[in-house]
C-alpha cells in the first residue's frame, strides 16, 4: 500500500519538516478511504486496518514518532484506529 499511496512521513509534529499532527491523521484516513475504495467500491469508511498500516509505514524512522510506536503506545491500542490517532494527538 505504501508504494501505492504516499503522503508526507511524520517527524513527531515538526510543522517545518512535515504537516501537523491533525493534517497527518486526516491524510491517513484519505488515503485509506482511496485504498479501500479501489478494493470495495461504494466503501464510505476506510477500515481501522488500513488506517494502522498506513499510519504505521509513514512515521520517520529513528525518530521520536517512531519511538512513540514502538515503546510508548500500548499493543492493545495498536489494534484501534481511534485510539491510535487520540494518543497521537494528545503526544504531539
Amino acid at each position: 500500500m505504501g508504494t501505492l499511496i504516499k503522503i508526507n512521513s511524520c517527524n513527531d509534529g515538526n510543522t517545518e519538516i512535515c504537516e501537523d499532527v491533525d493534517e497527518y491523521l486526516h491524510n491517513v484516513e484519505t488515503g485509506t478511504l482511496s485504498w479501500d475504495l479501489t478494493i470495495t467500491p461504494c466503501v464510505v469508511e476506510a477500515s481501522n486496518k488500513s488506517q494502522i498500516c498506513l499510519f504505521h509505514q509513514n512515521l520517520e524512522r529513528d525518530r521520536d514518532a517512531c519511538h512513540w510506536w514502538y515503546y510508548i503506545l500500548s499493543e492493545a491500542d495498536k489494534k484501534n484506529f481511534k485510539k491510535i490517532a487520540a494518543e497521537f494527538r494528545n503526544h504531539y
